[in-house]
């Protein structure tokens, strides 16, 4: 989600409502900490966001429309699940983290029938390196973002189990790793 963030939020074209939501929430940050009133909803006790931000930033975490503000937020774990897994509950499941992203293709490569050799590249950014804005997340910010996002961690966690590319070992640690992160939200 924050790199979705940052992303859309480094676009030089921004339509009107997209520059509507980063006034609201400048960081992933500022938007985490709209969650500081516990729950899964807004602190409505936030004298930095408005009533009117803290349901916008809601209604785009949660990856309602329009989906031109942030599409990676729209077409989330849950969009995708509906037409994917929720269909088809019996078929396989093969996920690549981006955490181990050559690794896992290159698995996924010798599985199918390949040979796994990729040209592998140590670090790939996609141009974020040159961004001007991006998000530094505290440990709570991560936490409440997490908690924010809790269907999408639930549907991130069983892709993960069900996953038949991944061994026990890769899963256990993938779900540790988020366990650091999000703490209790996972």
């Amino acid at each position: 989600a924050v790199s979705a963030f940052d992303m859309h939020r480094n676009e030089k074209w921004q339509p009107p409502r997209r520059r509507e939501f980063y006034s609201c929430f400048p960081t992933a940050e500022d938007l985490a900490q709209s969650f500081a009133g516990g729950g899964d909803s807004f602190n409505d006790n936030s004298t930095k966001t408005s009533k009117k931000c803290q349901s916008f930033g809601q209604e785009i975490l949660e990856g309602k429309p329009p989906n031109r503000i942030c599409p990676h937020l729209f077409y989330n774990y849950k969009f995708y699940a509906n037409i994917t897994i929720s269909q088809y509950p019996d078929n396989d499941i093969l996920v690549v983290r981006t955490e181990h992203l050559w690794d896992d293709f290159s698995n996924l490569d010798v599985a199918l029938g390949g040979s796994g050799n990729f040209l592998r590249r140590s670090y790939v950014d996609h141009g974020s390196s040159n961004y001007t804005f991006k998000s530094k997340m505290t440990d709570q910010g991560k936490k409440l973002l997490c908690r924010a996002l809790a269907e999408e961690v639930q549907i991130y966690k069983d892709l993960i189990r069900r996953a038949v590319n991944l061994e026990d070992w890769e899963k256990q640690e993938t779900l540790h790793e988020l366990q650091k992160d999000c703490g209790e939200a996972s």
